[in-house]
């Protein structure tokens, strides 16, 4: 009986050590793992920058095996599948994503285009129109733009430009957001003050092929065929070659030449 409580109070010793031993290798797998799934992760970014986007989801995928309690990883599952054109399977991940890290303005700015990309309007301005409050989020002018495209879908013009207007008021170099002011005066036939804006925006950024095209439109509606012709051999001059904006381009001037 001695020998029976001995062996008792030994075990007592002992149990913590051997426990403690187990919960500090189940830390250390899980840690592992976790590192393992930001390096593939990481990859997986890499290649949607690429454009490489069923092998980022392949790595995303992988990733999420190892370690799914990552909102950067459910953000690049959400832009792959978002590029693949799946909206639901890219708002499920970008929601995830927020119920990891709600604080996290850019993926709110995400679930956004996600919404306005699957036709979810209501949603999606609900979103951008918190977000162009947000004083803390260093980038406002995303969903501005993002407003702005969204009130262009439902015609409503003035609106439209009103939201690229305060896009390029806070960031004065997106050329993109100018464009578009341009192109809320073409819907409106308004186009010399359409030229006018493309013109602002080809002084923002002279090698930004799109917008030479939208200017040549508006100068063949006018009847201007030789600046229409200039912008179009702009087009060509910067766009890839084997692009379908150079394609077009190329039929679109052999028929006024």
């Amino acid at each position: 009986m001695k020998k029976f409580w001995m062996f008792c109070v030994l075990w007592m010793l002992v149990w913590p050590l051997v426990t403690g031993c187990s919960s500090g290798s189940n830390n250390s797998q899980a840690a592992l793992k976790k590192k393992q799934s930001e390096a593939i992760r990481g990859v997986g970014e890499a290649y949607l920058a690429e454009g490489r986007i069923s092998a980022a989801l392949q790595e995303f995928l992988k990733a999420e095996e190892l370690y799914g309690n990552d909102h950067l990883l459910h953000e690049g599952l959400g832009l792959a599948y978002m590029a693949k054109g799946r909206m639901e399977q890219a708002i499920y991940h970008f929601k995830k994503a927020l119920a990891i890290e709600p604080d996290y303005p850019a993926g709110q700015n995400n679930l956004g285009v996600a919404y306005m990309k699957n036709g979810e309007l209501d949603k999606a301005i609900a979103i951008f129109e918190e977000l162009s409050d947000n004083v803390l989020y260093a980038a406002p002018h995303f969903p501005m733009y993002n407003l702005g495209r969204i009130y262009f879908t439902k015609r409503n013009y003035a609106l439209a430009e009103q939201w690229f207007r305060m896009a390029v008021d806070t960031s004065p170099r997106f050329v993109e957001a100018q464009q578009w002011i341009g192109r809320t005066y073409m819907a409106r036939g308004r186009v010399y003050d359409a030229i006018a804006a493309y013109q602002e925006g080809i002084n923002m950024a002279e090698l930004y092929y799109p917008i030479y095209f939208d200017i040549g439109e508006a100068y063949r509606v006018t009847g201007d065929i030789p600046n229409a012709l200039a912008a179009y051999g702009k087009v060509l001059e910067l766009a890839p070659k084997d692009s379908d904006l150079s394609k077009d381009v190329k039929e679109i001037m052999a028929t006024l030449k």
